[in-house]
């Protein structure tokens, strides 16, 4: 019910009723849709996407925003971790490596 809303939910429970993908893809539900040839490429370039994320920024963005979603986020720590991640070797590394024009190797660090 968080993703889908009170009404789309009630919906989908009480008609029992398929609820198109594109309005799925409207409310939120679906982050993405890929056309039926072309989802295993489309998967595999967003893991790969995923992967090359700087490891501590991700893991801290991740909990942040689950944080921020369920309510219990506090400000300064959230600020907290922004400064971690500013202050990382990693973050160093990305600003080298958009600089240089090339594909940053992020350590976890």
């Amino acid at each position: 019910m968080a993703r889908l809303g009170q009404s789309m939910t009630m919906r989908a429970f009480l008609t029992a009723q398929p609820i198109p993908v594109e309005t799925l893809e409207q409310v939120g539900f679906l982050t993405a849709v890929f056309p039926a040839g072309s989802w295993e490429k489309s998967i595999s370039d967003l893991t790969l996407q995923v992967r090359d994320l700087a490891p501590m920024a991700a893991q801290l963005t991740k909990l942040s925003i689950r944080e921020i979603s369920s309510g219990s986020c506090l400000d300064e720590v959230v600020r907290q971790r922004q400064g971690l991640t500013a202050a990382s070797l990693d973050f160093e590394e990305g600003r080298k490596a958009f600089l240089e024009r090339r594909k940053p190797k992020f350590l976890g660090r």
